[in-house]
């Protein structure tokens, strides 16, 4: 059989205990700060490439936006242009309008003074 423990006996077990508790207890605390560190830069480094990935995805959107932008302005500048044609050719329009108009008259005119020396009842056609 074994021989009971002795006072001292508990109390060195007790230290030892004691002592196996604290390296067990600091080998834990430096594992524990290694896996935090680690999780840290895991969660860095997954930040800075998700960040990285918004802004390529930004870049490409502004470059369509740029695109776009360009296009509408090639788009403003032809309606514009084309706007500014079609107000000159109605002024030309009602220029020619209005001169043919005059010549119109005079030519009317024209034929009403032939009639009247010449002295022939007004022509039904005209």
């Amino acid at each position: 059989m074994a021989e009971p423990a002795t006072k001292e006996d508990l109390q060195q077990l007790r230290a030892e205990t004691k002592e196996d508790l604290r390296q067990f207890k600091d080998e834990l605390k430096d594992e524990w700060k290694a896996d935090l560190k680690r999780m840290g830069e895991s969660l860095l480094n997954f930040m800075q490439e998700s960040f990285a990935r918004i802004d390529q995805r930004f870049d490409e959107m502004g470059a369509r936006y740029d695109a776009q932008s360009a296009r509408l302005d090639r788009h403003g500048a032809l309606l514009q242009t084309g706007s500014r044609w079609s107000n000159r050719m109605n002024e030309w329009a009602e220029k020619v309008d209005a001169g043919l108009e005059k010549r119109d008259r005079q030519i009317a005119e024209l034929f009403d003074r032939i009639r009247k020396l010449e002295g022939k009842p007004q022509d039904p056609i005209l």
